[in-house]
């Protein structure tokens, strides 16, 4: 199960400072570049500077929530409606508009979501005119 997808620039196992054991793993989709730390030296780091410090927390406060917001996707039984408050919580509010990151097959691990189930639902929601899809993007209607 996906449970995090770090964007570039982000911060990866960060939990693991609070812990005895490294307790999850990590997969590159793509060539990447890894930094490692030692444990102690971003701790004390951390405990040098409280802004560093609230920035770090602040982090945590955002992967919370949207771990919270995919717990909530995986109790919506429609693959529809969960496709829907994906898109609805990751929409530009101006435009609608959804930046595809990747393959749109990407998503489906987000929403806990067969490839096919997703493809199934995106062609429904084009066809009710609910959402429009272009190539990158999709947009809600």
């Amino acid at each position: 199960m996906v449970v995090y997808t770090a964007k570039p620039g982000e911060l990866l196992a960060e939990a693991a400072l609070f812990a005895s054991r490294y307790h999850c793993s990590a997969v590159a989709t793509q060539p990447s570049t890894v930094r490692g730390y030692p444990k102690a030296t971003v701790l004390a780091a951390l405990r040098r500077d409280p802004a560093k410090m609230e920035s770090f927390l602040s982090g945590f406060a955002r992967q919370i929530q949207a771990l919270r917001f995919q717990l909530e996707l995986r109790n919506t039984r429609s693959a529809q409606a969960r496709l829907l408050m994906y898109l609805e919580f990751r929409a530009d509010p101006t435009s609608k508009r959804v930046k595809l990151e990747g393959p749109l097959q990407d998503i489906a691990s987000e929403l806990g979501l067969t490839r096919e189930a997703l493809y199934r639902a995106v062609a429904s929601l084009v066809a009710r005119g609910a959402l429009c899809r272009s190539p990158g993007s999709l947009q809600l209607r």
